[in-house]
């Protein structure tokens, strides 16, 4: 019986941590079409309880900067994410990973990961929309791979707020 329970849990090994949509910031659009999402956005989300900060352009693996304000341009069919004048990444609107679904701009990034004793999948997903208050991105993110042999799995979902400059 202990092997039978050792075994299911060592194949059952995750976690999931889904933080709702804040009360205190402006609702979302219910729209079926995508908002454009044009603007002036400070780099550095508003921070979280812990008082840490996202930086907007880590979150999506673009060249580092220390930029405060992030000038986002959604052409006919890309997004160009600029800093002063210099660019700092494009996102494809036609392709397979960034597309428009049900009124949000969705951004689909993974990568497999290979070091230290763990081997797996990593993802993330983002949801882009715009309030009154700024860029709101939703961020999903989720792994699945073995640490030591062990099976592992987890996903985390995260509202993150970039205020408008």
């Amino acid at each position: 019986m202990v092997r039978i329970l050792l075994v299911l849990v060592l194949l059952f090994q995750g976690c999931s941590i889904n933080q709702e949509y804040p009360k205190d910031w402006a609702p979302l659009n219910s729209t079926s079409s995508c908002t454009d999402l044009t603007g002036n956005y400070s780099n550095y989300s508003d921070p979280e309880e812990s008082g840490y900060r996202h930086q907007l352009t880590s979150l999506l693996n673009l060249k580092h900067t220390t930029a405060s304000t992030i000038q986002i341009q959604v052409l006919e069919k890309s997004i160009n994410l600029t800093s002063n004048n210099n660019k700092l990444g494009q996102f494809n609107l036609v392709s397979d990973n960034s597309y428009c679904e049900n009124g949000e701009w969705i951004l689909e990034l993974s990568k497999i990961q290979n070091t230290g004793g763990a081997i797996g999948k990593e993802w993330d997903k983002f949801y882009f929309s715009v309030t009154s208050q700024g860029l709101v991105v939703k961020k999903e993110h989720g792994v699945f791979g073995a640490l030591f042999f062990i099976p592992i799995a987890g996903t985390e979902t995260t509202w993150l707020l970039f205020t408008e400059t």
